[in-house]
């Protein structure tokens, strides 16, 4: 249980640093009424080879229903691996074979502002843009 809770309380500093650091984000494009938005897929930059240390990744999704969970809409998209945290809810631990380690996770935003709770919690409206960013842990100090 204290693992948990370290590692929400890093997870949390970290993203506070994260958006400190980026306030801006670029606004997302309005989904067509007539036609159902296809995912934006991986994306990718590396050096050379890629390895966990180079990624930057990120998949971005909107949601064609409302009532549907985020985890919902992504499971439908990608092939992800998620892990379980009870009252929290599910966070996603791979997408389409980019898996988070001791350095890197699944940053998740809805309407370019950073989830609260996990994917498996958060319901979407109609309309609603979901992020999913492959972003490093900050080392807070504390």
């Amino acid at each position: 249980m204290k693992k948990i809770i370290l590692f929400f309380f890093v997870l949390g500093a970290g993203l506070y640093l994260y958006n400190k650091q980026n306030p801006t984000v670029s606004p997302a494009s309005e989904p067509s009424p007539t036609s159902e938005p296809s995912p934006t897929p991986i994306v990718t930059e590396n050096n050379s080879e890629t390895t966990q240390e180079n990624i930057n990744a990120q998949l971005v999704l909107t949601a064609t229903k409302s009532g549907q969970t985020a985890l919902e809409l992504l499971e439908a998209k990608a092939e992800i691996e998620t892990k379980d945290y009870g009252e929290a809810g599910v966070f996603v631990t791979s997408i389409d074979d980019i898996t988070s380690d001791n350095e890197h996770y699944w940053a998740f935003y809805v309407n370019d502002e950073y989830a609260q709770q996990g994917v498996s919690k958060t319901i979407l409206e109609n309309g609603d843009v979901v992020k999913f960013i492959y972003e490093e842990i900050s080392q807070a100090e504390f």
